[in-house]
């Protein structure tokens, strides 16, 4: 069982990297946007540009997780 989970540790943890870091580039681009004093619909479509993109990565994660499993069940119908 632990072995299984260790298959899934290291796309998540990369996932969580990558879509933390896009967070915070999102914060700071929004940040200074806001010391722009931009346009609030500006702001509003790069918030939603970076919230899709952080969506994005979730469903990367759930279609690699699947693939994960179906790898499995590839193995054990070799033997």
């Amino acid at each position: 069982m632990r072995r299984d989970f260790m298959k899934y540790i290291a796309p998540i943890l990369i996932i969580i990297l990558i879509a933390g870091l896009i967070g915070l580039y999102g914060f700071g681009v929004l940040f200074v946007l806001d010391s722009m004093n931009a346009p609030l619909l500006i702001t509003i479509i790069i918030s939603i540009v970076f919230v899709g993109l952080i969506a994005s990565l979730g469903y990367t994660l759930i279609q690699r997780i699947k693939e994960i499993r179906k790898e499995d069940d590839d193995d054990l119908s070799k033997y």
